[in-house]
């Protein structure tokens, strides 16, 4: 196998050399509170779990349970040596955690389709099978795998976040802040290969940037001041923003609201997402929005999840 073409180590993965057998877990959930348990009647210890990213039904509740750090957790606390992600193509993909002596990685489909050969199935219609019935389909293979990667892990790395701020005209309301953010941290080189993260999230920090620069050259300047703030370590946690939540700049008493943006460099319009306090926020963005036209979907946030900053 090639890699790039037909596999990829993650990011987060530990260094190892492994020869073992391999079973398909579905999507690699394991949730009886749920009913839903791809691991049940099969034996993973010592060996490759393939799956699927994804969830049975694509609902809230299983949303937990999709994170990499989540998948591999499972996968590796049943005694495997490794995940094996199915993926159209192999991506380079930051948001996880390493565990220690344990193996995660990705395959294209074309690789998974020579695995799953002796039992005459394709990734492509497992994946539909898994979703149509929404019940585990999960088997051991015949086939093996020798796997070997050496990876560097930097325990006392620094992250950083990059902020300024246009001070507010209201003397009375300078210190409250509105913060507009995106993250910029994604993979960057991997494996000789340079992943720029360009929609996730240059084009977020590139929104940020322009932004900023517009509001330091009104005339008029805002009643609060605005901060503008590039995250960094978003991917491994949202630590970028916890940080700066936890530590407001002393010039600011408080954040009275935020605009973030998120992977805005494709597709043909928006979808915006917003607490369930944010009054007024929702009717203000549509007035706006009916002179622009991009506004797709709204919805409301009501947890912190996998795919929330």
């Amino acid at each position: 196998l090639e890699l790039l073409k037909d596999f990829l180590p993650l990011f987060f993965t530990d260094s190892g050399a492994v020869t073992a057998e391999i079973v398909f877990a579905g999507w690699g959930i394991s949730v009886p509170d749920l009913a839903y348990d791809d691991y049940a009647g099969i034996d993973v210890k010592g060996k490759f779990v393939l799956c699927f990213r994804g969830t049975p039904d694509g609902s809230e509740r299983f949303e937990p349970f999709d994170q990499h750090r989540t998948r591999m957790a499972t996968a590796r606390d049943k005694g495997a040596a490794g995940l094996v992600y199915i993926y159209a193509e192999p991506a380079s993909n930051p948001n996880g955690d390493r565990l220690p002596g344990f193996l995660p990685l990705q395959v294209s489909e074309r690789a998974a389709d020579l695995l799953l050969k002796d039992k005459k199935t394709t990734a492509a219609e497992l994946r539909k099978a898994l979703s149509t019935f929404q019940r585990p389909i999960s088997f051991a293979l015949p086939a093996k795998m020798a796997y070997a990667v050496e990876a560097r892990h930097d325990a006392k790395a620094v992250g950083y976040n990059v902020a300024g701020y246009v001070e507010g005209s209201d003397p009375a309301l300078r210190r409250d802040a509105l913060v507009v953010g995106g993250h910029f941290d994604h993979t960057g080189l991997h494996c000789g290969i340079l992943f720029p993260g360009a929609n996730d999230n240059a084009s977020g920090s590139a929104v940020v940037m322009e932004m900023g620069r517009a509001f330091a050259r009104l005339d008029r300047k805002p009643r609060r001041s605005v901060v503008f703030v590039l995250f960094g370590g978003e991917e491994m946690g949202l630590q970028g923003s916890q940080y700066f939540a936890d530590h407001l700049p002393a010039a600011f008493a408080k954040a009275d609201g935020m605009f973030n943006f998120d992977m805005v460099g494709e597709g043909d319009g928006s979808s915006v997402m917003f607490t369930a306090d944010a009054s007024g926020a929702e009717g203000l963005l549509k007035d706006a929005d009916a002179h622009v036209g991009i506004l797709r979907r709204t919805g409301t946030i009501r947890h912190v999840g996998v795919r929330s900053s």
